[in-house]
């Protein structure tokens, strides 16, 4: 977003520059992290000084600062297992938005960087930075639900299951992540593809506007119609994004009233037979069904010998059993189903019940290395491939999948 220019002493506010999506971008691909530089020599940098005493009395939310006996425990407070060894100068745990201005206003002062952790769940862990000033946002939880309008203000820090289960009595959902630990912050910002995204579309685009705090220190209201750029940049930027956000303001959908899954677990070896006829399946799929192959070791069904499985399931989200069931048609007699160790059809189950299986998949506290790839390979073989280099695997918990 560039320098703030100085100004005399006594001269009016500077106005901040206007934001051009050019302008957006060119500060996206240059500041992976929100740049808070001061401008002038107004002295060293609080570490050098122990200065950070000074944000310490402006904020409500705990200051830990590199040799504290808690900040250890706080720098590796992460979804998964591994942390690097990467050792912000602090870390703000904030317990509100005023929080995030002084840390920022601080920073931009000292010739701090920032790095902004909302859950961390993002594998790589961007919010660990040499040196900056940690803020976490993982505090701010609060949320508030008004079911006349479908609309709801939450806090970046909330996971996606628990808005799930504070909608739900009201006949309210969001397309949250498949994975109900997810915190709403990197996930919105990201662009979030959840739960029935082909037909509620990404998370990102039923934002109705973000509370932001910039590199200014400055809390800003971003929406369609104010600040429109900074909320274009917003969606989609994810952990390069150039402001803390403290707040979303998110457009509900009606809950399905019914849904339902048809799975079938069997041997690795006919994991390129089921894949193969998944392929078949795809292009013919209602929006309402989510369809996913999966090979792994099955939680629950793991034996002595060789523990990889494959599944495959498909869940139907539609508003009276009857059309759940028949959207799942396609899946009741797949030519591989008399192989199968386990099979579920048309079973009864809840938004909660559709993403809490992720977590078996996806257990917190283990060391994960992921990877994406693109092919126009039959996913037969690709499948076969995969259960080929499976048993090499370093954990019977590594897994592939396909949705």
């Amino acid at each position: 977003m560039g320098k703030k220019r100085g100004r005399r002493p006594g001269a009016g506010r500077a106005r901040p520059a206007h934001l051009t999506r050019r302008a957006v971008l060119a500060a996206a691909l240059g500041a992976p992290m929100l740049a808070a530089r001061r401008v002038g020599a107004e002295g060293p940098a609080p570490a050098a000084t122990g200065g950070f005493e000074t944000l310490r009395r402006r904020v409500a939310g705990d200051l830990l600062v590199r040799g504290d006996p808690l900040y250890d425990a706080a720098r590796v407070a992460t979804w998964a297992g591994g942390t690097p060894a990467r050792f912000p100068a602090a870390i703000l745990r904030a317990r509100r938005a005023g929080d995030a201005i002084e840390a920022v206003r601080f920073a931009r002062a000292a010739g701090l960087k920032i790095a902004v952790r909302g859950g961390g769940h993002n594998w790589v862990f961007p919010s660990l930075r040499d040196g900056s000033l940690m803020i976490d946002v993982s505090a701010l939880r609060a949320a508030t639900v008004n079911p006349a309008l479908k609309r709801a203000r939450v806090g970046p820090g909330l996971g996606g299951g628990e808005f799930l289960g504070m909608l739900a009595p009201h006949g309210l959902a969001f397309p949250v992540a498949h994975c109900p630990s997810v915190p709403l912050s990197g996930y919105l910002l990201n662009g979030g593809w959840g739960i029935n995204a082909a037909v509620w579309g990404p998370a990102s685009s039923n934002i109705r506007a973000m509370e932001i705090v910039t590199a200014e220190g400055r809390l800003m209201r971003a929406s369609p119609r104010e600040n429109p750029d900074l909320f274009w940049a917003a969606r989609g930027a994810g952990p390069g994004f150039f402001g803390v956000v403290t707040a979303f303001e998110l457009d509900l959908k009606p809950l399905p009233r019914a849904l339902a899954t048809t799975s079938y677990v069997l041997p690795i070896d006919r994991a390129p037979e089921a894949a193969a006829w998944a392929d078949g399946r795809y292009a013919e799929l209602p929006r309402n069904v989510e369809f996913f192959v999966l090979a792994s070791g099955q939680p629950g069904i793991r034996r002595a010998g060789d523990p990889r499985f494959c599944t495959i399931a498909a869940t139907a989200l539609a508003d009276d059993p009857d059309a759940a069931a028949r959207a799942l048609d396609f899946a009741a007699g797949p030519p591989f189903a008399d192989a199968a160790l386990a099979a579920e059809r048309a079973r009864p189950t809840t938004l909660y019940g559709m993403i809490e299986g992720a977590t078996d998949f996806f257990p917190p506290g283990k060391r994960y290395l992921g990877n994406n790839l693109w092919s126009d390979a039959p996913l037969g073989q690709v499948f076969a491939d995969f259960a080929a280099v499976l048993p090499a695997a370093p954990s019977p918990d590594s897994l592939g999948f396909s949705i």
